[in-house]
């Protein structure tokens, strides 16, 4: 079941949903995540807090990993008759020549059927896997809720709060994104660390050159967080 709004009670008093599992964000994570519980029979409720998935995402790909996963759930065919593009390789042209630095093919030998990334508007495929997951009626999804603040039991987390419903479950889960309200919410904070990384330019004669830290790097966009 899907919900363009979230429902109210009486006199626009919040209404309260009970669910044995509530995900929160109707990104890719979340609504595989639901898409899955809802097969195996648990009654899931996803809160998004946009209208419909018609926005600009970070990435419009769907990796061999996510290929797989929709061909063993029988959904490949379906998934791929949507509009796409295939990304076999990633090469580059150095010197008046095109080197390949990646050929996705390779993974035909991992067992992969789908050996490759599909290029698709992620919308196209949040769209998918909503439409998928609304088969199952153990599946509830309710846009334009955004998840405000957790309900505690005691020191155990009882479930979620919108502006005008609340979700009672005995598991909550946080898919809303890298700035997570539900995990700010239960003090969930990832212990410090450096990150560094290695990256990948080309010199002046146009050779492939490995800089081992960042502040080598003369690509902005490409600064440690």
């Amino acid at each position: 079941m899907t919900s363009s709004q979230p429902p109210q009670g009486a006199s626009g008093t919040k209404r309260v949903v009970q669910a044995q599992v509530c995900v929160a964000g109707g990104g890719p994570a979340g609504l595989v995540h639901a898409l899955l519980l809802a097969r195996a029979g648990i009654q899931v409720v996803v809160l998004e807090k946009h209208n419909d998935f018609l926005r600009d995402f970070r990435g419009d790909t769907v990796h061999p990993t996510t290929l797989r996963i929709m061909d063993e759930l029988g959904f490949i065919d379906e998934l791929l008759d949507l509009p796409h593009t295939k990304i076999n390789r990633v090469a580059f042209d150095t010197d008046g020549s095109i080197r390949t630095f990646g050929n996705f093919s390779a993974l035909k030998w991992l067992g992969f059927k789908q050996p490759y990334i599909a290029l698709m508007p992620q919308w196209d495929f949040l769209d998918f896997l909503a439409e998928k997951a609304s088969t199952y009626p153990e599946f509830t999804l309710f846009r334009n809720a955004e998840v405000t603040d957790l309900i505690f039991d005691g020191d155990r987390v009882a479930g979620v709060r919108t502006p005008e419903l609340e979700v009672r479950a005995e598991l909550v889960i946080a898919a809303d994104g890298r700035k997570s309200t539900v995990r700010a919410a239960a003090d969930l904070r990832p212990p410090p660390r450096t990150l560094r990384w290695t990256c990948c330019g080309f010199g002046s004669n146009g050779a492939p050159v490995i800089l081992r830290n960042c502040s080598e790097c003369s690509v902005k966009a490409c600064s440690s967080p």
